[in-house]
């Protein structure tokens, strides 16, 4: 199998032959920069600035400002938002440049950020799609080797693999027993060994109808959140930030492992119910997450815990204490002023990031105002007011017209002074 050159079909009118020009991609366009023309007979540069757009195989020439760039050759260029920087390049090997301009496309989102985001206050794309960056979401993240068969890539560039692989790139099977992995009910160590999910036991999980404490599972979960880093990567439905997952639209929890309606059911738990689902999320299957999820609920309902089989018709009538407290989680002191997960504050959209949220109030930075801080004050520092305006105008008219009626009269004069000396009667 070889590879080969094809020639592409283009409409539009031709950009001029060059050289050592840049290329960048914005969205489902090629946007080419300067470049230089080297023939023998006239040499030439060029700072104009063309398109091509890869749907319809087009030429369209973009810009021709002649007085901010000069023309180059063998200067770089790249997109950053909505905007084309530059820097660098030489005009013919007579004179280099050390200056950074920039392009502004007044088009912050691109082919509505490849459909792989989404566009923020028409100022730059957010990725959402797992797998895709750049400031117009259309790049592949460079994983390692594309994740193999058994893993996703994540927001953060890094694999989230599957339950009972490994590595890198998700290409180390795990020694798990069990076909999936721990049968599909647990959580598969890097030693070799199973973590059960609630229900279940055994060397692979085969064993439905075990007996697990509520506060084994609580613990296992509190660990699991309280790990360096985002548990599991964020599951490859959203971004690690700061330790903290944020997650794509339409996943939810602390690994972005539950849809809209494993989310409702997973935010009435318990405590311990919540803390004993978490560590398996990425692991088991909606169905499963889900099973657990209504039984944690169900007994926190009734106010049973303690040693009971969520799978088995005897849950209802098992005994168990009527409430629970912290310490029998292995939770000595709640820590009230800690947090789990990206914070989100009192006041609405946050300020815009424009002011500080003091209790459910916005105060915005110098310029901003609003309830929000949505809005910007017009800079009048500088500016000259209507009446001045009038005045400085009509003070420079009076002016102008005093001034030529003056040098009209010189004229005159001068020139009655010179027929005078040359013997003609004034």
């Amino acid at each position: 199998l070889t590879q080969s050159w094809t020639r592409l079909e283009v409409a539009g009118t031709l950009p001029a032959p060059r050289q050592a020009h840049s290329a960048a991609r914005h969205g489902h366009s090629v946007v080419i920069a300067g470049g230089c023309d080297v023939s023998e007979t006239s040499p030439v540069c060029f700072n104009d600035v063309w398109s091509l757009s890869l749907i319809d195989a087009r030429w369209t020439q973009r810009s021709l400002d002649s007085v901010t760039w000069f023309p180059r050759e063998g200067h770089s260029a790249s997109f950053l938002r909505g905007s084309m920087y530059v820097f660098g390049g030489c005009e013919l090997g007579a004179e280099c440049f050390a200056d950074v301009t920039a392009l502004d496309t007044f088009d912050p989102c691109p082919a509505s950020c490849g459909h792989h985001g989404e566009c923020v206050e028409e100022k730059f794309c957010r990725c959402t799609t797992p797998g895709f960056t750049g400031h117009d979401c259309l790049q592949p993240l460079a994983c390692a080797e594309d994740c193999g068969e058994h893993g996703v890539c994540g927001q953060d560039g890094r694999c989230a693999c599957e339950n009972g692989w490994s590595g890198v790139a998700c290409l180390e099977k795990l020694p798990c027993p069990g076909v999936p992995a721990c049968s599909g009910r647990g959580l598969c160590l890097a030693s070799g060994e199973c973590r059960c999910s609630s229900g279940y036991a055994g060397a692979a999980c085969e064993e439905a109808g075990a007996a697990v404490s509520a506060s084994a599972g609580a613990a296992v979960g509190a660990a699991f959140l309280a790990s360096e880093g985002c548990p599991q990567g964020c599951c490859g439905h959203g971004q690690c930030l700061k330790g903290s997952c944020i997650c794509s639209k339409g996943w939810y929890g602390p690994q972005c492992a539950m849809n809209a309606t494993m989310w409702g059911t997973y935010q009435q738990m318990p405590e311990a119910g919540r803390l004993s689902t978490v560590a398996f999320a990425c692991a088991l299957p909606s169905s499963s997450l889900m099973l657990v999820g209504e039984t944690a609920l169900a007994r926190g309902k009734s106010g049973k815990s303690g040693k009971v089989n969520p799978f088995s018709q005897e849950a209802d009538n098992a005994d168990a204490p009527d409430s629970a407290e912290t310490k029998d989680f292995g939770v000595l002191n709640v820590n009230t002023a800690g947090h789990s997960g990206a914070v989100f504050g009192e006041c609405l959209d946050n300020c815009n990031f424009r002011g500080i949220c003091d209790e459910g109030t916005c105060y915005c930075q110098p310029g901003y105002y609003g309830v929000t801080c949505d809005f910007q004050r017009e800079v009048e520092k500088g500016t000259v007011g209507l009446f001045m305006t009038v005045a400085i105008s009509c003070t420079c008219a009076v002016v102008s017209f005093s001034s030529t009626i003056c040098l009209l009269n010189w004229l005159k004069q001068e020139k009655r002074m010179s027929e005078a000396r040359i013997g003609y009667s004034v």
